[in-house]
């Protein structure tokens, strides 16, 4: 697939995510309405050590996926959709009181 083919989309990593991968953002290139399961497959290998942490971490339900000031559990979960220029956000848990 050439890269005039190819579909680029935004990763924000927030709070210990980002500190734990070392980076806040990333782009990642995929095919036309890839979902959200290409990207993280494309984020792991670009930052393989970023993939158990947010495995788990999904999986848990402890980190949330935000496509575009939206959670994914509210859309298509990993299977939504995107689109060129499409931001995805990872949070971790916040705490307070």
């Amino acid at each position: 697939m050439s890269s005039e083919e190819k579909m680029e989309v935004t990763v924000k990593l927030f709070g210990g995510i980002g500190n734990f991968a070392g980076i806040s953002t990333a782009s990642v290139l995929l095919p036309p309405h890839a979902a959200i399961s290409e990207a993280l497959k494309e984020l792991y290998q670009s930052h393989p050590a970023l993939q158990e942490k947010l495995e788990k971490g999904v999986a848990e339900g402890y980190i949330n996926i935000i496509v575009n000031g939206r959670n994914i559990r509210f859309l298509g979960g990993l299977e939504t959709s995107l689109s060129e220029g499409d931001r995805i956000a990872f949070l971790p848990p916040i705490g307070g009181g």
